[in-house]
């Protein structure tokens, strides 16, 4: 059985940094970068779902996303 992950919405600050692009999400406090924005925007993306199987996981105790870890459960 396949199951899939619902479209999830998150912020994404990017901001050039030197030679880099910086991708952030406040909420989690997670970030990345990458050599475009584009790039930058992408990792943040692939940061934030490794963020949040670790987080499913049990892996980050002292992550403090309570009501977004229960939201997002079902899901995986």
């Amino acid at each position: 059985m396949t199951s899939s992950l619902p479209q999830l919405t998150f912020t994404a600050q990017v901001f050039k940094e030197g030679k880099q692009y910086v991708s952030f999400n406040p909420e989690l406090r997670v970030a990345s970068c990458g050599k475009t924005a584009e790039v930058a925007k992408k990792n943040l993306e692939d940061a934030l779902r490794e963020f949040m199987l670790s987080a499913h996981k049990g892996l980050l105790p002292n992550a403090e996303f309570d009501d977004f870890a229960d939201a997002v459960k079902p899901y995986f």
